[in-house]
């Protein structure tokens, strides 16, 4: 997510390190929202940072340029990132073995979540049982398989 999203800004900012270039706010404002929502980050997550951005460039003054909005998106990010709650550990239940439902609509990436998950988890030293449930969509079981890690996966 943060290299696309690095990569999109960049291109946004440019990457000359003296722009100085007067812009219109609403016009960057509408494609910084833009570019968070294409990253995957929620709309209401989206919509706090631009509103913080508007509120930190609006105490600028009239005249805005790309070094000013850069920093003011950097800064909100940051600070939204250092506010975050600490992660919620899942595997912190007294009940074994723990089950994990990955639940959401077809094309948002639970698979790819999934094998995510299931590579950190054994990471940590734990043993991992992936079942796929989307089985009625092509390449779902050996997809699972892969990012699993499995060798013994089956499509029976």
């Amino acid at each position: 997510m943060f290299d696309g999203l690095r990569k999109k800004f960049a291109a946004l900012f440019g990457r000359g390190g003296g722009s100085e270039e007067v812009v219109k706010r609403a016009e960057v404002e509408e494609k910084i929202l833009e570019i968070l929502l294409e990253a995957d980050v929620s709309l209401e997550t989206a919509e706090k940072i631009v509103k913080r951005m508007e509120e930190r460039v609006r105490a600028m003054g009239r005249k805005v340029g790309m070094n000013d909005l850069r920093e003011a998106l950097r800064s909100v990010v940051v600070e939204m990132l250092q506010g975050a709650r600490p992660p919620v550990d899942i595997m912190e239940q007294a009940k074994k073995p723990y089950v994990i439902l990955f639940l959401g609509i077809n094309g948002t990436g639970k698979t790819t979540t999934i094998g995510k998950m299931a590579h950190l988890i054994k990471k940590s030293g734990r043993r991992v049982v992936i079942a796929a449930g989307d089985t009625f969509r092509a390449g779902a079981i050996e997809q699972i398989a892969i990012l699993g890690g499995s060798r013994w996966a089956s499509a029976s």
